[in-house]
Parts: structure tokens; C-alpha cells; sequence
């Protein structure tokens, strides 16, 4: 279930923030507005706040790295920038290995 409010939209604000800044400074890829430029290609990238088991996911069909809901309620800045850190990571071995690349696999 995917969740909406203003504290979900301020949150998601932050969010892109932080996927900026780990896109750019630590990754060296160039990001703009919604979309990542890699290899000559513009991808999208969606973030969402989302009910579920995990902290967060990366969902390749639809460029979307979801957020866990108790993440964005309790969860301090270093450790949301380590589950965008992990999920951008899964993003890229996408983009490197393709989508059928087994995640947390040696590559």
C-alpha cells in the first residue's frame, strides 16, 4: 500500500535530496530533475513511501526505490541515506547486469 500526506510529500522532498547527493558527490553520475543520466541514456527515478517488510526496495519495472513508512517516521538522516545508498546500488547493478541480475549476488 502506498502512502500520501503532506508529511509523506515533505519526507519524499528530503529524500530526493538525499539521492542527489549520494547520485552526485559519491557516485559520480549526473542527476536531473527525475531523471539519472547513465551511459547516454535518461533514466527515471521514482521515490515512494510504502507499507511493508522491508526498510526499502528497488523495483526496476517501474524506476521506483520505495521507503518503509517506520523508516520515514523514526529513522535518522545517516541511516536513510544508508538504506538510499543500498537501494541505489540495486538500481545501478540493474542498470550494469540487467533485471535479472539475483540481488545481494557477488556482482
Amino acid at each position: 500500500m502506498f502512502l500520501y500526506s503532506e508529511t509523506v510529500h515533505t519526507f519524499l522532498a528530503r529524500v530526493r535530496s538525499y539521492a542527489k547527493e549520494i547520485l552526485e558527490r559519491e557516485m559520480h553520475l549526473k542527476i536531473s530533475r527525475s531523471r539519472l543520466f547513465f551511459r547516454g541514456i535518461y533514466y527515471p527515478i521514482n521515490f515512494v513511501v510504502y507499507e511493508g517488510p522491508n526498510l526499502g526496495y528497488w523495483d526496476y519495472r517501474s524506476y521506483q526505490i520505495g521507503i518503509n513508512k517506520r523508516v520515514m517516521l523514526s529513522a535518522k538522516t545517516e541511516i536513510i541515506k544508508d538504506i538510499l545508498r543500498h537501494e541505489l546500488a540495486h538500481m545501478m547493478m540493474t542498470y550494469l547486469y540487467g533485471p535479472t541480475l539475483t540481488p545481494h549476488s557477488p556482482e
